[in-house]
């Protein structure tokens, strides 16, 4: 039986300075807190049933990176010294914040903690949050203008949307894995972002599983079928999944086809079922 997806509720208040917490003490910030749970569930129809499970989450904390991640780890850490003189602000609305980059009532407008059964590449698709807006321009922001030191406060919005749950919850998974970007793109960058942003996640579930074969073509202006065929074969499998497991990350899920052909590359492979995990879904999967 499959464990439904808890989250951290809507209007909750978080634990106080969880970012502190996580980054410099490795406590565990969900530990005597009270979070919500459910999902909203929907179909090819639509739903609105919500999960009333509330397992308990146990925290641990893993290094970030090596390298320059290094040096961003560093100097996040010294900033959350500093924010004791000078706090951090909310990304929204400008108030003090001790969390993510969001406060609680702007985090509100950002959440969308779904659950899609989809039964096609993948056997079920969750959504932590709407790309829209700030987030959308923290995410850019960290892709495309190399704002490294974003990563953590992105990092905590997903540790805050996952809330409890996830210690039974990631039992259900052999790997957590994320798509791999192309390799002028990786070494571009040095990191892959969902990689970085679910680092907190257990090290041994934590796993590079795929690889880029070939280098793709922008898809934004391909419709369906184009998407598809560009895609086909452009990933391969660097790890046994033979009756693995497996939850596939990503920063941003749009039209999904990339992580449908990565999911179509594991199933080849022998994976026993995937799931996908979107930090963010755009507007096309918000209903």
């Amino acid at each position: 039986q499959r464990i439904p997806f808890c989250h951290f509720a809507d209007g909750a208040k978080p634990f106080h300075n969880v970012a502190t917490q996580f980054a410099l003490y490795g406590g565990n910030p969900c530990q005597k807190q009270s979070f919500g749970s459910g999902f909203k569930k929907s179909g090819a129809a639509g739903g609105g049933q919500q999960s009333d499970k509330t397992p308990l989450f146990t925290f641990k904390r893993t290094v970030a990176g090596t390298g320059r991640f290094v040096l961003t780890d560093i100097l996040y850490n010294l900033r959350l010294l500093w924010e004791n003189v000078v706090p951090r602000r909310c990304a929204v609305c400008n108030t003090i914040i001790h969390d993510g980059a969001f406060c609680s009532q702007c985090r509100v407008d950002f959440a969308l903690h779904k659950m899609v059964e989809d039964g096609n590449e993948f056997n079920l698709l969750y959504f932590l949050f709407k790309y829209k807006d700030e987030l959308r321009d923290l995410i850019r922001a960290v892709k495309f203008q190399n704002c490294t030191r974003y990563i953590p406060y992105l990092r905590e919005e997903a540790f805050l949307a996952m809330g409890t749950g996830w210690s039974d919850f990631l039992q259900q998974y052999d790997y957590v894995t994320w798509i791999p970007t192309s390799t002028d793109r990786r070494e571009e960058r040095q990191f892959e972002l969902a990689e970085k942003i679910f680092t907190f996640l257990p090290q041994e579930k934590l796993k590079s599983v795929l690889v880029r074969t070939r280098k793709t073509a922008p898809l934004f202006s391909m419709n369906r079928e184009e998407r598809q065929k560009e895609l086909a074969g452009c990933f391969a499998i660097k790890t046994d999944v033979r009756d693995k497991r497996i939850l596939l990350v990503d920063d941003i899920y749009t039209t999904g086809s990339t992580g449908r052909e990565a999911a179509r590359t594991l199933h080849k492979g022998g994976a026993k079922y995937v799931d996908m995990l979107g930090f963010s879904a755009s507007k096309d999967n918000w209903d």
